[in-house]
């Protein structure tokens, strides 16, 4: 061997360990994660749904009134109003596009 041979060599060897110590370093940590989510089922807790749950708490909360919703932003509400000018004009100028129309026979 000559000395260029064998550095490419022993690189070789060292890449190779450095990917297997890597790939165990992720078996084990995949291994600890499905062990939690085993213990958590069989806990009788759902992760997913407590998300959810925690999700729709945050939501209600930042909910100012029953009339707006959060993360509306004074853009939104332009483009919405442009929507409802847009619809009114369309359809024939009607002022209130939030109730139900009522027909005449």
């Amino acid at each position: 061997l000559s000395i260029y041979n064998y550095k490419a060599v022993v690189s070789t060897q060292s890449t190779g360990e450095a990917a297997a110590a890597e790939a165990a370093a992720l078996a084990a940590a995949r291994a600890e994660v499905m062990a939690e989510a085993e213990a958590a089922v069989l806990a009788g807790v759902d992760p997913v749904k407590d998300a959810f749950v925690a999700l729709l708490n945050e939501f209600s909360s930042d909910a100012t009134s029953t009339d707006s919703l959060p993360g509306l932003t004074p853009e939104i509400l332009a483009t919405h109003q442009t929507e409802l000018d847009r619809i009114k004009k369309m359809y024939g100028g009607a002022d209130d596009l939030d109730s139900f129309p009522t027909f005449k026979f």
